[in-house]
């Protein structure tokens, strides 16, 4: 307060640790009391914008303390599990700030990234359902949780990120909304390059009543098999090819 407030850096600390008289302590003991407060108080370790997991020996003069914000213990130990299951993340459990900072920047950086194409795979593995009369209960319905998963991950505060992702409802399972989040670029790729007209054909073949048609409706109920499971259960590129 009386330095005007502001950001509280590590340069400020080392001053005040020498006030009001000059302490001389080395500088890796200087880095011990810093880190031991920042652990006390809840404050995480910031540079231009970004997580730092500083040490003993390196700790930057020029490193932000920010505080944050600690969730319910039982809500931080779910979230830890579903980073991990739907999100591929490793994330000490420990609760502190440093890692559930580490936590809400490494979902939010993935979530993000995970946006655009399971939009693009929502969008297109519905249309191929309803076309080719697939169930709407397994590949659509998982797409559709794990983009409203993503869309409350976005809108969420970094206060409040690690209670939504532990207290989303997931429509399907983790494993089904994890895979398809991981797989929802190359899919919607392969569903958008499938050449859909063979099938089409095989439509028009079965309503024929010729030797073809047995055939032709056993690769379109395949393909209906494929559109409505999971992709953890029938990997869809690779049945599309």
């Amino acid at each position: 307060a009386r330095d005007g407030g502001g950001p509280m850096t590590v340069a400020q600390l080392r001053r005040w640790i020498d006030l009001p008289n000059p302490m001389g302590l080395p500088l890796e003991l200087q880095n011990l009391i810093i880190l031991s407060f920042a652990a006390l108080t809840n404050r995480r370790f910031i540079l231009r914008g970004g997580p730092v997991e500083p040490s003993i020996d390196s700790l930057a003069d020029e490193l932000e303390l920010r505080e944050q914000a600690l969730p319910d213990e039982a809500h931080w130990t779910t979230a830890v599990h579903r980073a991990a299951s739907l999100f591929g993340l490793t994330v000490p459990q420990t609760l502190n700030a440093g890692n559930v900072g580490r936590l809400v920047d490494e979902v939010r950086r993935e979530a993000s990234a995970k946006r655009e194409p399971v939009g693009r795979l929502v969008v297109s593995v519905r249309d191929r359902a309803t076309r080719y009369g697939a169930s709407m209960e397994g590949r659509v319905r998982t797409s559709e949780s794990a983009q409203a998963l993503l869309a409350a991950l976005h809108a969420a505060s970094d206060a409040d990120l690690v209670q939504v992702l532990a207290s989303a409802y997931l429509e399907t399972s983790e494993a089904a909304v994890g895979r398809c989040m991981g797989q929802a670029h190359p899919v919607a790729e392969a569903l958008n390059a499938t050449r859909w007209h063979i099938f089409d054909a095989m439509r028009e073949v079965c309503e024929m009543h010729d030797h073809r048609q047995a055939a032709a409706a056993s690769i379109l109920n395949r393909l209906s098999e494929a559109l409505g499971s999971e992709e953890h259960v029938i990997p869809l590129q690779r049945k599309l090819e």
